[in-house]
């Protein structure tokens, strides 16, 4: 009796071992499979942004990410943070919005009106360009910003590009907007000449109403209390200082830079 029950006792301990690593390696071949369905799970997240410069990703399991930028990336839109806006208003008020982390812009037939980003004080009533021919040692213009424009629009979710196009006697001239989310609203300009001699055209752009009277450039600061020109400029910025500015408008493209790193004109 005693062998038997030692034999017993000796097949009940190897039959509950036997169950136990089973046990064990079920458990553990299963459970890489729970956590990796939690991770694609995991991999659709839900993003918004917390303020103009920051972003933040909730990944769904607890773990949040924030992605700081350097410069502003969205707007206000009554109350909602929107990267990108257009609305065409153009049939009831003659103009076409664009908006963006650093401009809200109104464009017209003949000009543009320039706001805040969140579009509620303006920063420059009036901007136009002109089209110059130099004759006779002097710039005169030469009206092509004249008649009635043709628009051409494309607008998504990640740009917007707005262009007028005037036909003169001149030649055709366009003038297009273009913003994108985060980024400094660009000017394309193109002239096409139909005059018959060989000339020289340049583009000027022309800014009034402007609501600060100080402007920062190249060449250093100055006051600006009625008409001037502030000559051929790289870049220029209207405000008080760095952080309080009205408008910023930079031409590296308009010019060359020369070997020593120093931009100019390449017209007289």
């Amino acid at each position: 009796m005693i062998k038997q029950q030692r034999k017993s006792t000796r097949r009940v301990f190897w039959v509950f071992a036997v169950s136990l690593l089973v046990s064990i390696g079920f458990f553990s071949f299963c459970l890489p499979i729970v956590l990796q369905l939690l991770t694609v799970k995991a991999q659709e997240p839900n993003g918004y942004w917390n303020n103009r410069y920051s972003h933040i990703t909730d990944w769904g399991n607890g773990t949040y990410t924030m992605t700081t930028y350097m410069g502003p990336q969205v707007f206000n839109d009554s109350g909602v943070w929107a990267e990108l806006k257009f609305v065409d208003n153009y049939a009831v008020k003659g103009f076409y919005l664009l908006q963006n982390a650093h401009v809200a812009v109104e464009i017209y037939d003949y000009y543009a009106k320039y706001y805040d980003p969140d579009y509620k004080t303006v920063s420059g009533h009036d901007e136009r360009f002109e089209v110059q021919r130099w004759k006779v040692n002097k710039w005169d213009d030469l009206g092509a910003q004249s008649g009635t424009p043709t628009f051409t629009i494309t607008h998504n979710t990640t740009f917007i590009a707005v262009r007028k196009s005037f036909t003169s006697w001149a030649g055709v001239l366009n003038i297009s907007y273009i913003l994108r989310p985060g980024a400094f609203l660009k000017h394309e300009i193109t002239f096409k000449s139909v005059i018959a001699e060989s000339t020289t055209f340049r583009v000027v752009m022309k800014l009034a109403g402007i609501t600060s009277a100080k402007v920062m450039h190249s060449g250093g600061t100055e006051t600006v209390t009625a008409e001037k020109s502030i000559g051929k400029q790289p870049w220029f910025m209207i405000g008080e200082n760095s952080t309080n500015l009205a408008l910023t408008e930079y031409l590296w493209s308009l010019g060359v830079v020369n070997e020593a790193g120093v931009w100019n004109h390449e017209y007289p």
